[in-house]
C-alpha cells in the first residue's frame, strides 16, 4: 500500500490508500489524535464553563479521525458516539442499511 500511495501522489487512489490505512489502524490514530494538545480539555475557568471529560474528548478525536478517512460528519458522529471498539460493527450496520435502501435503475 505504501508503494501505491507513493506512486499515486495525490488524487483518489492515494486518498483511498490512506483511508484504508487509517481504518486498519483506527485505534492508534484515535489515541494519537487524543494525545494532541488541542484535544486535551482545558481546566474550568471563566472562559470554559463545561470542559469535555475524557470520554467526550476521545469521541471527538474518533470523529476527527473518521472524517479524515473520508466519512461524512453524520456517519463519523454516529460511529464515534457508539464507542471506539464498536466502530467496525457500526460501519457494517450502516453499510447494510444503505445497501438495503439502494435502488439501481433498470
Amino acid at each position: 500500500r505504501l508503494a501505491l500511495a507513493a506512486c499515486a501522489g495525490v488524487g483518489p487512489v492515494a486518498d483511498a490508500a490512506l483511508s484504508l490505512h487509517i481504518l486498519e489502524n483506527l485505534k492508534a490514530y484515535v489515541e494519537w489524535e487524543a494525545s494532541l494538545a488541542g484535544s486535551k480539555s482545558p481546566a474550568t475557568s471563566s472562559q470554559t464553563l463545561a470542559p469535555f471529560d475524557d470520554g467526550m474528548a476521545k469521541e471527538v478525536a474518533a470523529r476527527r479521525v473518521l472524517m479524515a478517512a473520508g466519512f461524512s460528519t453524520e456517519v463519523a458522529s454516529e460511529c464515534a458516539g457508539k464507542g471506539q471498539d464498536k466502530v467496525e460493527a457500526m460501519l457494517e450496520e450502516l453499510s447494510a442499511k444503505a445497501g438495503a435502501g439502494a435502488v439501481l435503475p433498470m
